[in-house]
């Protein structure tokens, strides 16, 4: 045997050697057999395309014929998207936007991308409302085709609601698309068939889509968001349906008060408080919930009083001996009570009460420090409690919930429509005293709720039906019309900026008959109409 023969046979020894495990491990998986230890890696994990979502063979023949070259060719087709949408060219907008998901069709960032790319820039390039409706709608399906190849991803769920509930909802034309929306049987027969038409509003199918979402997140850590936001949204929902059934006239008919409105804050607060119950992932670590708050406050105030038996006055001496040296924010935290107080007053709070626990006698100092201890470990809690609560506005809308299912609530808000229509057909003197009528109503329940009282944007909306109330007063009167001296809602005026009362009332909102405007970033939300809007 020579010996160029001999490393052959060894070559070829050697190669069936390797072949054996590598078969091993890459066998694929068939029924009834689970496949090599790769393909139970893939099934573990959840790595297969079939884990993953639905199989589309048009992508992965894409794939295949990029010969290695995928990430060459998405950088060619984003710029090709970007021109073709300069020049308005759609189809081949369109055509670059398929291109690009069937390259990468798991990565959630191309799919958001795009599609706020349709829903909020492309559809403003068009004139005709109904035009711009259809491209909002190309958006949503566009999302809709990504969910559907990633059908474990709560978030493209969470995304399908809230281009359905704000884009809809919330655009310039939303009268105008809620109605479209409601009428769409193209779009709810493919969506979900068994939809009534009651269930059409855009707000209640983005409330199911957040639920769905929810349904599909168990695990918070994946969420990739924040997980504070991405809870609150169906509450939100229910909040801006309630809203908008009191505002807007949709599918032809009118804003509906009374009874119905009622029950949709009712059924809002309900949500609300399902929301308060869920446990969260905190921004500092573990959980939180955010209906707790008040509980951690009760137990605040019971260690302090607990504190004071054990060191009468101590605190209050503590404060005195250092009270030269103390910044006037350190005094500020120390006298701000329990319920009020921010993370900075938590941390000088219970830094205090750890210095008297100190100072305290032998035979008790034990029983103080635990105690010490234990009011640190709940103002943190609180402040974890009220930093989530912060960032949704928890409170205010939780007033709001419970204000505007108030007999008064409801009744100023049906005066200030009906004051509305009446001085739109110039009958001012019914406008009037329809609008007197709902500004009383509206004192009653400003006095009853503080928080909705110390709010200006609340205090800007009443300030655009005080300028109509105004343009009211100019029909019965011309010139000489006299605003009332001692108006019953003086205080929600200043806090507007409107402080003169004899201020011109601001012309009436018309439509623009320009095109809206488009986002800069399409990774840009849609401009929030104030600052109680989800984050």
């Amino acid at each position: 045997m020579n010996e160029q023969f001999k490393w052959k046979l060894i070559y070829i020894v050697a190669i069936a050697i390797l072949i054996a495990p590598l078969h091993m491990m890459s066998v694929p998986e068939t029924r009834g057999n689970a496949g090599g230890w790769l393909a139970q890696l893939r099934d573990k994990y959840q790595l297969s395309e079939a884990n993953l979502g639905e199989v589309d063979a048009s992508a992965e023949t894409v794939k295949l014929a990029t010969l290695g070259l995928r990430g060459v060719a998405v950088n060619i087709l984003w710029g090709q998207a970007n021109r073709a949408k300069m020049m308005e060219d759609w189809s081949s907008f369109g055509a670059s936007l398929t291109q690009i998901a069937y390259l990468q069709p798991h990565f959630f960032k191309v799919w958001d991308y795009q599609a706020h790319n349709l829903t909020y820039n492309t559809s403003v390039e068009f004139d005709d409302y109904h035009d711009r409706y259809r491209w909002v709608i190309e958006g949503i399906k566009f999302l809709k085709q990504g969910k559907e190849l990633n059908a474990g991803e709560p978030r493209y769920t969470s995304r399908i609601g809230w281009f359905i509930a704000q884009k809809i909802g919330k655009a310039d034309e939303h009268r105008q698309f809620r109605r479209l929306f409601k009428a769409d049987d193209d779009f709810h027969s493919r969506d979900n068939p068994n939809r009534t038409r009651n269930q059409r509003d855009n707000w209640l199918v983005g409330h199911e889509y957040y639920n769905r979402a929810w349904a599909e997140a168990p695990d918070p850590a994946k969420l990739k968001t924040t997980p504070v936001i991405f809870y609150s949204q169906p509450t939100m929902a229910l909040i801006y349906y309630a809203d908008a059934i009191e505002s807007d006239s949709t599918a032809g008919e009118t804003p509906r008060f009374g009874d119905v409105a009622k029950h949709a804050w009712e059924q809002a607060g309900k949500e609300l408080a399902r929301f308060g119950e869920k446990d969260i992932p905190s921004p500092y670590g573990g959980n939180i919930r955010l209906d707790a708050l008040e509980a951690h406050v009760a137990q605040e105030k019971a260690i302090v009083a607990q504190l004071e038996q054990l060191m009468p006055g101590e605190f209050d001496k503590l404060k005195a001996e250092r009270k030269e040296k103390l910044s006037a924010e350190v005094r500020k935290a120390l006298e701000t009570p329990v319920e009020k107080r921010d993370g900075g007053d938590h941390t000088v709070n219970f830094t205090f009460w750890k210095e008297v626990a100190e100072r305290t006698a032998p035979d008790r100092r034990a029983k103080a420090l635990k105690l010490a201890d234990e009011y640190e470990r709940i103002e943190w809690a609180a402040r974890d409690i009220r930093t989530s609560r912060g960032i949704v506005n928890y409170d205010y809308w939780q007033t709001r919930c419970a204000a505007d299912q108030t007999d008064e609530a409801l009744h100023a808000r049906q005066y200030m429509y009906e004051a509305g229509i009446e001085r739109q057909a110039a009958r001012p003197t019914k406008a009037k005293k329809l609008y007197e009528q709902a500004f009383a109503e509206w004192r009653k329940v400003l006095d009853k709720f503080q928080i909705v009282r110390e709010d200006s944007l609340m205090a800007q909306d009443l300030a655009e039906f005080v300028d109509q109330y105004r343009a009211a007063l100019r029909q019965l009167a011309g010139d000489d019309a006299k605003f009332p001296e001692k108006f019953i809602l003086q205080d929600m005026l200043e806090l507007s900026g409107k402080t003169s009362p004899d201020q011109p009332p601001t012309p009436e909102k018309v439509e623009p008959a320009k095109k809206p405007q488009k986002t800069v970033e399409s990774s840009k939300e849609p401009e929030k109409k104030s600052q109680r809007d989800e984050g």
